[in-house]
């Protein structure tokens, strides 16, 4: 196959981007979650991190807004002793999948102060780990009596991401067919045994 050296760096360049994107689709990064929620509601936030950080006894600590702490958890035990008061008795921690680097809260009712960005950090020994964060948005209770919403994924971003690391693996494949051709049709070319002449 005969490709030129401009071929080869739009070439390369594409294929750059195509795996930055795959790597956006897939990164921990993509993963932060987003709620509307209304005053009385319920939500349970969703942390993600490298499962590696989930061998027992973990120490971790949920903040929201970067001060209130709303999860305290050391040696694989509950410690309310350090929760903030605003969240006393409204916090429920699910444990269950630590081993595959989630962490679950859940918390009810929500209180319009509940409103703002929540992220962990898992600690095992020395090291310690960043969860992804979630935005939780409370809105004062509508007047109606409807039922309330089902709670929603928070992971609306990640279906995006998807998205466009799809396209960009369709625009990296249609690009390498069409320069592929485009070879083939110079390698023909250029090979006066394989051109056709019409009689």
């Amino acid at each position: 196959m005969f490709f030129s050296r401009r071929t080869l760096r739009m070439l390369k360049f594409q294929l750059l981007l195509v795996l930055f994107f795959v790597l956006l689709c897939f990164s921990g990064a993509v993963d932060s979650c987003i709620f509307k929620k209304h005053e009385n509601d319920s939500v349970t936030l969703e942390f993600n991190f490298p499962p590696k950080f989930a061998s027992k006894p973990v120490d971790i600590i949920c903040v929201q807004n970067q001060s209130r702490e709303f999860f305290h958890q050391d040696n694989g035990k509950e410690e309310t002793d350090y929760q903030n008061k605003h969240f006393r008795g409204r916090v429920q921690a699910n444990v269950t999948a630590l081993r595959d680097g989630v962490f679950k809260t859940h918390i009810s009712p929500l209180l319009l102060g509940d409103s703002g960005l929540y992220s962990c950090n898992i600690q095992r020994g020395s090291e310690v780990q960043k969860t992804s964060d979630c935005r939780l948005s409370v809105s004062a209770a509508p007047e109606s009596t409807q039922e309330p919403p089902e709670e929603q994924p928070g992971h609306a971003l990640t279906g995006l991401w998807a998205a466009l690391g799809l396209v960009g693996i369709v625009v990296f494949i249609t690009v390498f067919l069409l320069v592929w051709f485009r070879s083939q049709v110079l390698v023909q070319v250029s090979d006066p045994g394989l051109v056709q002449v019409r009689s």
